[in-house]
């Protein structure tokens, strides 16, 4: 009888865990995929190899954008993962630097004697962000 409930408490805080926050890339892509002009918009070319990891993709494509007026010097990847949209392939990265989050979307494009990845950074859909209590406790994870 113990067992059982112990189980049970394990996967009833499993499940409330995971419904309680949405995860800041997949609600970028639902979002994205309903609509064909995601791509229109100021998109950094980065010159890197094919092999490029994530993070030096990342880093090139922080050090060519104006996130923020002065030059951002520190950030920190939490997720980096393959993502398809509207048949699009390429990667994205929930990168968190002051002063807030933003997802960069990444793809190689190879073509004319060079090796390009295109860049775009996108704020964190509000759907995502965690709740915020009234009473100023931290937010739920």
């Amino acid at each position: 009888m113990k067992k059982t409930l112990l189980i049970l408490v394990l996967l009833a805080a499993s499940f409330s865990k995971a419904d309680s926050t949405t995860n800041s890339i997949d609600a970028l892509v639902a979002r994205l995929d309903s609509s064909a002009l995601w791509q229109n918009g100021l998109a950094p070319i980065v010159e890197l190899s094919s092999n490029a990891t994530p993070y030096e993709v990342v880093t090139a494509a922080v050090s060519k954008s104006r996130l923020t007026p002065d030059p951002v010097r520190k950030f920190r990847i939490t997720e980096s993962r393959a993502v398809t949209l509207r048949g699009w392939r390429g990667y994205a990265a929930l990168v968190d630097f002051e002063p807030g989050k933003k997802i960069l979307l990444f793809r190689y494009e190879p073509g004319g004697g060079r090796s390009l990845w295109w860049t775009r950074f996108f704020d964190v859909p509000q759907e995502a962000e965690p709740i915020a209590p009234a009473n100023g406790a931290s937010p739920r994870r």
